[in-house]
């Protein structure tokens, strides 16, 4: 019998449902996706093998808060940047924030799409305040983003000065205008 997997030239890999089958396949409820799946790498590949066989063309992995970790690398933190633009839509009732950091000396300019925006809460450098931002967090929970100007392990709105909560994220790495 022909190995599914062996179809795909380039597997095409996304951030996905695929949590809830791996809970199925005895993931624990709150572990790290992205850890199980390295320790356990012949229950991921079983589980892409049924998607393909059911005629999936895009395999996903619940890898979110790598993928944040990962971005939180990438931009240093967000150490120095400057939360520089705001665009916020609302239309037919979904909420859509874009912010733009600016990280010159580290990274570039960086976007931050939020999708489906639960919370914004935003506080003016003032007075003896820099623009610069030291540190920050981007903690994928429960199916929302959370970020903050804050260097939390846990979402905690009262620890920052500055936090948006959303149901979805999107970022690229954008030219500076």
């Amino acid at each position: 019998m022909e190995d599914p997997l062996s179809r795909l030239c380039k597997p095409l890999l996304t951030d996905g449902a695929a949590k809830t089958n791996l809970w199925l396949d005895g993931m624990p409820m709150y572990s790290c996706p992205a850890q199980w799946m390295l320790e356990n790498p012949d229950r991921v590949q079983k589980l892409q093998r049924r998607f393909l066989q059911a005629g999936s063309q895009l395999l996903c992995t619940p890898t979110a808060q790598a993928d944040a970790d990962s971005l939180m690398r990438q931009f240093a933190g967000f150490h120095d940047a400057t939360l520089d633009r705001l665009f916020y839509k609302e239309r037919y009732g979904v909420r859509q924030l874009t912010v733009r950091f600016d990280n010159p000396g580290w990274y570039g300019t960086l976007d931050l799409c939020f999708e489906g925006t639960l919370a914004l809460h935003l506080e003016p450098a003032g007075e003896n305040r820099s623009r610069e931002l030291l540190e920050a967090c981007l903690l994928v929970r429960d199916e929302t983003v959370f970020w903050a100007d804050a260097a939390l392990t846990e979402e905690d709105p009262a620890a920052c000065r500055n936090h948006i909560k959303a149901l979805n994220l999107k970022w690229r790495k954008a030219e500076r205008t």
